[in-house]
């Protein structure tokens, strides 16, 4: 086949799965709004393969291979298929809820984003509404990585700095299954709001911003049958309101960074932001992968406490994308810092074969729990890795997150609190 004829039955793979989605389970599930997102990044990735410019790109410097397109779908249709059971219908029980170590969690949560917060949004704030130049404090990040001279709120940001998307979690557990709200569930909605509000104007991220989006709307998706129609309506209202602001926002940080009159510019880094990694995993990592990192971008704190080589940003080119440790090292010589996917970064961690083998494995724990267990009830831990592993797939058009020290360690809190609510948590009858 031709590469154009490659790139064209990815998209079509992608657009195919889709369909079916919606055809089985219209939007009652997660699958059908994951596969949407793989379905519009492989329509970019084919915009991107024909734009005038994509010979500018260091994607060009591979070509596509059918193998390459095969596996990379395979490996995308197994990660989003972990939620085809995934839904809280004739779901009768909450299973190992414990109220007060819940509210624990929240509290200490909340606590600490306060604390964090109070050291820097305001200079996060400041510095954004003075800033001359956005992409100028852009690239400042590339220099001065140090996440707070303070200590204790530098160990906030790294041991907590993922666990936002389980705050929100927590609180719409309360609500939306046991109808409960109290002053820490709105806290800790305010606290994960001005979390992510400092993330976006202190780095100027876009993608924090679409990855807030995805957050929401799979959360918004897993409860949906649990929504009464009164706050489907707020929801909507205030939604509407949030999806206006952050667009003017990714506007705005787009137009700094690459100029008004630079249009061509800008489709292509849309393009590139939207369809890059299936196309960076079909030219340059499935063919020239020589060996995995073994968790050298993914599992950065254990390699660290085993006392291996971790990738802790030193090794990057003065602010470019190669890495001199995994060019050196590893053998691999395309960059190492641009969009591979979640599949990608598995692939490029672990190899081609045991992703395959540990997706298999989460497909039917998660079939089993859903699907074989659900009448007789949920675990907390259950709904929580749930909606973590789905903002995961989702975010995994574009990189996979989590693979930070802050991700890291949200692993090790969520194993100790299946652990604790294992052996302190109750059975509750989920309320009609």
């Amino acid at each position: 086949m031709t590469e154009n004829n490659i790139v064209l039955l990815n998209a079509i793979l992608y657009v195919s799965f889709f369909l079916y989605n919606f055809w089985k389970y219209r939007f009652s599930r997660v699958t059908t709004f994951l596969s949407a997102m793989y379905a519009i990044s492989s329509i970019a990735a084919f915009l991107m393969f024909h734009f005038p410019l994509y010979e500018s790109t260091f994607t060009a410097a591979g070509s596509p291979t059918l193998p390459a397109c095969l596996y990379l779908f395979a490996l995308n249709f197994l990660f989003i298929s972990w939620f085809n059971h995934c839904t809280m219908d004739k779901c009768k029980q909450l299973l190992n809820y414990n109220e007060d170590i819940i509210l624990l969690v929240e509290k200490v949560l909340v606590f600490s984003f306060f604390i964090y917060l109070i050291f820097h949004f305001p200079n996060s704030l400041a510095r954004f509404l003075s800033s001359r130049d956005l992409d100028e404090m852009r690239d400042e990040l590339y220099t001065d990585r140090s996440e707070s001279n303070i200590p204790f709120v530098s160990i906030i940001s790294r041991v907590f700095g993922a666990m936002p998307v389980t705050l929100i979690t927590l609180v719409c557990i309360r609500f939306f299954i046991l109808r409960k709200i109290c002053i820490w569930d709105k806290l800790s909605l305010i606290f994960y709001f001005l979390f992510k509000l400092n993330l976006i104007l202190g780095a100027v991220s876009r993608a924090t911003i679409i990855f807030t989006v995805i957050e929401f709307i799979v959360v918004l998706m897993f409860f949906k049958n649990r929504i009464s129609m009164q706050i489907r309506k707020k929801i909507i209202k205030y939604g509407a309101i949030f999806v206006i602001s952050s667009y003017l926002l990714f506007s705005l940080f787009t137009i700094a960074r690459f100029g008004e009159k630079e249009e061509e510019a800008q489709t292509l880094q849309t393009l590139r932001y939207t369809g890059e990694s299936q196309l960076n995993f079909m030219n340059l990592m499935y063919p020239d992968l020589q060996q995995p990192f073994y968790g050298f971008g993914q599992f950065r704190l254990f390699r660290r406490m085993l006392g291996m080589k971790y990738d802790d940003g030193k090794g990057r080119e003065e602010g470019s994308v190669y890495n001199t440790y995994a060019r050196d090292d590893f053998g691999y010589p395309h960059p190492t810092y641009v969009f591979y996917g979640v599949a990608g970064n598995w692939v490029m961690n672990w190899g081609f074969v045991i992703p395959f083998i540990v997706s298999i494995w989460i497909l039917f724990k998660l079939r089993n729990k859903y699907k074989h267990r659900r009448d007789k009830g949920l675990s907390v831990m259950t709904i929580i890795v749930t909606i973590m592993l789905s903002t995961y797939v989702g975010k995994g058009i574009f990189f996979a997150d989590y693979g930070g020290e802050s991700g890291n360690m949200m692993i090790l809190i969520l194993l100790g609190l299946t652990h604790w609510l294992s052996r302190r948590g109750n059975n509750i009858t989920i309320p009609d």
